[in-house]
């Protein structure tokens, strides 16, 4: 995986009780096979700059990071609508 990811995963089990937080490391995890290690690294970099340690807060950011991404896949350039 990722620097990000495995900066994230230490951010998130890192404490007194790491076994707390076990559920929320599988699915990041699993978010890595849904989205792709490149696209969770990048988010992840992201959470870890702000300080987040939310899984859940990365399922919402990688989701309309894929929302976005599906959207402009049907964009056309502004030359197509020029004669």
């Amino acid at each position: 995986k990722g620097n990000y990811i495995h900066r994230f995963m230490k951010a998130l089990l890192g404490g007194s009780h790491p076994w707390y937080k076990i559920r929320s490391a599988q699915k990041l995890l699993r978010l890595c096979n849904d989205y792709g290690n490149e696209t969770v690294d990048r988010i992840c970099d992201m959470a870890v700059s702000c300080e987040i340690t939310d899984v859940k807060r990365i399922s919402t950011l990688l989701q309309k990071e894929k929302k976005k991404s599906w959207q402009s896949r049907f964009m056309r350039a502004a030359k197509y609508f020029t004669k």
